[in-house]
């Protein structure tokens, strides 16, 4: 009953969701309502539009650490350092995707960021 009462004002709301509203509902699914998988898809639908966003970026780590799959994390990372335009941003993105690629234990990634 909560997740449909969520999805729609989600559904009302649309892409107008800032960037704390989205976050804001991701914390709450994982964190009170436990459930891994939801918030997975919410930050995944997140991340389709706006791919370099922080915040969003730091929820996903969040939650394929705790699916044991922190691949999840590199490939977001990936996507979001070629969505960047920002040189600042894009140097970021690129040490934290080296970063993550070596905890990932995928070293071609490494030398590819």
């Amino acid at each position: 009953m909560q997740l449909d009462a969520r999805r729609a004002l989600r559904t009302s709301a649309g892409a107008s969701l800032t960037t704390e509203q989205a976050n804001e509902e991701i914390n709450a699914v994982l964190e009170h309502l436990q459930d891994v998988d939801e918030a997975l898809a919410l930050t995944d639908r997140r991340l389709k539009d706006h791919p370099d966003e922080r915040e969003t970026l730091d929820r996903l780590r969040e939650i394929a650490l705790l699916l044991r799959r922190p691949i999840l994390y590199v490939d977001a990372l990936e996507r979001a350092l070629h969505a960047s335009v920002d040189p600042a941003s894009r140097d970021a993105l690129a040490t934290q995707l080296a970063y993550a690629a070596l905890e990932a234990d995928d070293p071609e990634r490494v030398l590819l960021s």
